[in-house]
């Protein structure tokens, strides 16, 4: 697998191949993208400063039912790959201990870095659809946006960064309000 990389041939694996990795450390710098290992570089600064703003918000609004991670990995039949922020139901991730969480959170949140894709973030919200995701989240931190997409068939949100610009969304059954400025402030 390594050699694929360093060669820059792109190496079609399997999720299996993929975790058979023995070096743990692996993990922290390679994800699994539709059946291809791609080398990801460590969140910025700025990056984890919002990870960690989104994380607090999410636990104070959600009930004690609900999970929130950062940096959270998870798989789907050809992907291994690191939400930047996720809420996952305590219900679906207990369970017997493994590598990984299989399936995708219910609610994923990625912030736009120079290393996605418009092609990318598509097709891993597509996926995540299919693998039992409800909410799907982009944050532009550079235009300072949030686009909440939903479970087809609803339609998608954008919030921009306005003085009052409030996210009103509905997850776990129930109505949310999170402040846009307190998410890129």
């Amino acid at each position: 697998m390594d050699l694929a990389m360093e060669t820059g041939v792109s190496t079609r694996v399997t999720l299996g191949e993929f975790l058979a990795n023995p070096d743990i450390h692996y993990f922290d710098l390679h994800e699994l993208h539709n059946g291809e290992i791609v080398e990801v570089s460590p969140p910025s600064r700025r990056h984890v400063e919002i990870q960690v703003k989104l994380e607090r918000l999410l636990q104070a609004a959600l009930s004690s039912d609900y999970i929130v991670w950062r940096e959270f990995y998870y798989t789907l039949p050809t992907e291994a790959r690191r939400a930047d922020v996720a809420v996952v139901s305590k219900q679906r991730w207990e369970g017997p201990p493994s590598k990984t969480f299989f399936g995708a959170p219910d609610l994923i949140i990625e912030i736009l870095s120079p290393s996605n894709t418009a092609a990318d973030l598509t097709h891993l919200r597509r996926a995540c659809f299919a693998n039992g995701s409800e909410q799907f989240w982009i944050l532009d931190p550079f235009d300072k946006v949030v686009e909440i997409y939903r479970k087809p068939p609803s339609e998608w949100q954008e919030f921009g960064y306005v003085e009052s610009s409030k996210i009103h969304f509905q997850f776990a059954g129930k109505e949310h309000e999170l402040d846009v400025r307190t998410i890129f402030d």
